[in-house]
């Protein structure tokens, strides 16, 4: 497999711009296809009239490009398609295209607007606009732009999603198909190295059977290491293998809303797995006080941010970390507070990660923080929060506090 995976391996770029130009002319909307870096890759389809001359701004454009770009990282991270108003608040939606879970581009279509009694559905993807009212010939260009209601743009977003989709695992399955055949024509042709290649093949079988195991085999699997572990007196092994069969089950679920109790175990199976890792390297203290277990949390809000403490602090550091881990009532609000003691990051960085620009500039690093900050806002709007403090504001080390509406579970 390629280091970097490129739409053109998995779709005819020809079927790919004949699919967006027929799609666009059936629905109205205008589409391109970009990579994972928002550059297109396709030939912009019923761009409007609008969206050219705006993008022949310089400020203008340079919004429209973050837009795009927002609007991938986030149908990447939701794994679906996702709908969006642009810096000039016309509705776009973005479609990702992805080969083994991993984000190799995405479809952007829109350029339309919604009618009055579909506009609270969406928000702008970023909060920095240009007015572009004082300018005759754009007020001119959007009275063309067209109106297409809600539920007619989901439904077309969804079937694009499955048509690229479809394209790209057919085109897996072709790969794998003649992965298959090259090697059972080399095992003919090649006698003398029989033991090798029975060797390989059966190494391609287990990772086509992983693929589709059963997750409870794997839960019942660890619990049976875990009881065996009991048997031997393997104290260690018997509490990492329940501790992972937890962590297993609770990544499995489907729920984006869970109570804290739920959470709270969650992190503490995560911890208890480290922790044997680690040693006495790391030091963690928990304190949440049980009349807030029953309140709602979004779905692994707290691990990302421990996984960094660890990974940045504990794994690094030769005498390891601490980690705190707080939870509050404040007012109307739940508080969060995750900190470690480690060298901490300034202002800057920070708001790269908020921003998501650290994820797209360096493809991983920042993913998570940005992840639960897009996904507090999507749940809550403007009623939840995520503050980081480190060395810029005088705190030794990273806290970051999340501020969470009091609802129960």
């Amino acid at each position: 497999m390629k280091t970097v995976m490129q739409i053109s391996d998995y779709i005819d770029l020809d079927v790919l711009q004949s699919i967006q130009n027929h799609f666009t002319m059936a629905t109205s909307l205008a589409a391109v296809t970009v990579d994972y870096r928002g550059e297109p890759i396709t030939e912009y389809s019923r761009f409007s009239t609008f969206c050219v001359k705006l993008r022949k701004k310089d400020r203008c454009r340079e919004l429209c490009y973050e837009c795009d770009a927002h609007g991938g990282l986030q149908s990447a991270i939701a794994m679906r398609p996702y709908i969006y108003k642009c810096h000039a608040g016309l509705v776009d939606f973005a479609v990702p295209i992805i080969v083994y879970g991993t984000y190799i581009g995405a479809m952007l279509c829109g350029q339309v607007r919604l009618p009055p009694e579909d506009e609270g559905k969406l928000s702008n993807i970023i909060e920095r606009k240009v007015d572009w009212l004082d300018d005759p010939e754009l007020v001119a260009a959007a009275a063309d732009i067209p109106t297409i209601s809600y539920d007619k743009l989901l439904a077309a977003a969804n079937m694009l999603y499955e048509i690229a989709n479809y394209l790209v695992q057919s085109k897996i399955i072709h790969y794998d198909r003649e992965e298959l055949n090259l090697k059972q024509r080399k095992l003919i042709e090649e006698t003398h190295k029989r033991v090798e290649l029975e060797k390989t093949l059966k190494e391609m079988e287990w990772k086509t059977l992983q693929l589709n195991v059963n997750p409870h085999f794997l839960f019942n699997a660890l619990n049976t290491v875990g009881r065996l572990a009991l048997l031997e007196n393997a104290s260690k092994t018997e509490e990492a293998m329940y501790a992972l069969a937890e962590i297993m089950r609770y990544t499995q679920q489907r729920n984006t809303m869970v109570s804290l109790s739920e959470e709270i175990e969650f992190v503490k199976n995560y911890l208890k797995v480290q922790s044997i890792r680690f040693g006495d390297r790391l030091r963690y203290t928990l304190d949440i006080h049980e009349d807030l277990m029953g309140l709602e949390c979004p779905y692994n809000t707290i691990q990302p941010f421990l996984e960094n403490c660890i990974n940045y602090v504990v794994e690094k550091e030769p005498e390891g970390g601490d980690i705190t881990l707080k939870a509050r009532a404040e007012g109307k609000n739940l508080v969060i507070e995750i900190a470690d003691n480690g060298k901490g990051m300034d202002s800057a960085r920070i708001k790269r990660i908020l921003d998501g620009a650290e994820y797209l500039r360096q493809n991983e690093s920042g993913f998570g923080i940005y992840s639960v900050s897009r996904r507090l806002n999507q749940a809550y709007g403007g009623k939840a929060s995520l503050h980081i403090e480190s060395v810029d504001e005088g705190f030794a080390g990273t806290r970051i506090t999340i501020t969470l509406p009091l609802k129960m579970r």
